[in-house]
């Protein structure tokens, strides 16, 4: 009799995880930028800080970090106007990121965005940056 009241007790008690660390995109905190152009990191870096306002933090050591973001960018040549795009709207900057986790095993996330420049003014870099972790905010929501 008390080996089945164990084994409804045990059967009633909530599934755990079997790791505690599991990968999440919501329970991500802590980002290690690796492998990037040094100024689209500090486009990135400055984007979070903007963006997030505490909630989620770039680190710079691996160790402390939930996730790593990777990625790169890529100046598209010529600035020829394209079909259906009014004054030259095109990509001229573009930026591939992939978010994984603390590991670097599983991809939790992977965005590209473009700066849309025009040909009065190229914001570059830095309008790429805005756009993917505003991208990564949204995702994370």
């Amino acid at each position: 009799m008390k080996q089945i009241f164990l084994f409804l007790f045990l059967c009633s008690l909530p599934v755990l995880p079997l790791r505690a660390d599991s990968a999440s995109l919501h329970s991500v905190r802590r980002i290690y930028l690796e492998n990037l152009d040094p100024t689209f990191q500090q486009y990135l870096k400055l984007e979070f800080t903007r963006q997030f306002h505490g909630q989620v933090n770039v680190v710079l050591d691996r160790r402390l970090a939930d996730a790593i973001l990777t990625g790169r960018t890529e100046k598209q040549s010529g600035t020829a106007l394209r079909a259906g795009r009014p004054l030259g709207l095109n990509n001229v900057s573009v930026g591939t990121v992939d978010l994984l986790d603390h590991e670097g095993k599983v991809v939790l996330w992977t965005e590209r965005a473009g700066d849309r420049g025009t040909l009065i003014g190229e914001p570059g870099a830095e309008k790429v940056a805005s756009r993917l972790v505003k991208k990564l905010k949204k995702a994370m929501r």
